[in-house]
């Protein structure tokens, strides 16, 4: 009697013998196909398949039954700032650079004021045509305000 078993326990779990049974069957002069369980067998394929099988008819013929309908999960708030921007596949962003990633360098600056390149209007040395709105006052520049203003407070 053959105790099918090995050390490696690959015969016990597939019913199969591994390559160490084998080697032992062939050593002993017996069939290693001797060692193999029975539902590998053909005969074991041919008695499962022994019955006439029947063709299916189509899904549009299928019992629906309410109780087995799937219902779709339930949505979950995640928690957190939701995401804004689509992920991106890994070589997405390396392909379209130019696209998406517009860097500053080697443009020109144009100022507001006076439409010159290479400065902006905060720099800009020629006088504000007033369309650009002035620095605020504070009340530090006490001299350019009515001290009768800052003592009587809102009205």
């Amino acid at each position: 009697m053959i105790l099918k078993q090995c050390s490696c326990r690959v015969w016990q779990l597939f019913g199969i013998p591994c390559p160490h049974a084998i080697r032992a069957f062939v050593y002993k002069g017996l069939d290693p196909l001797e060692g193999m369980h029975w539902w590998y067998r053909k005969e074991a394929t041919l008695k499962t398949y022994s019955h006439k099988i029947l063709p299916v008819r189509g899904e549009k013929f299928w019992k629906a039954i309410p109780a087995n309908a799937m219902e779709p999960p339930q949505i979950v708030k995640l928690t957190g700032r939701p995401k804004v921007k689509r992920t991106r596949q890994k070589d997405e962003a390396i392909k379209r650079q130019s696209e998406w990633s517009m860097s500053r360098k080697g443009r020109v600056m144009n100022c507001n004021n006076c439409g010159e390149p290479n400065h902006n209007s905060r720099w800009c040395k020629k006088p504000s045509n007033g369309t650009l709105p002035q620095k605020r006052k504070t009340t530090e520049n006490y001299e350019d305000i009515d001290e009768d203003i800052l003592l009587s407070g809102p009205e």
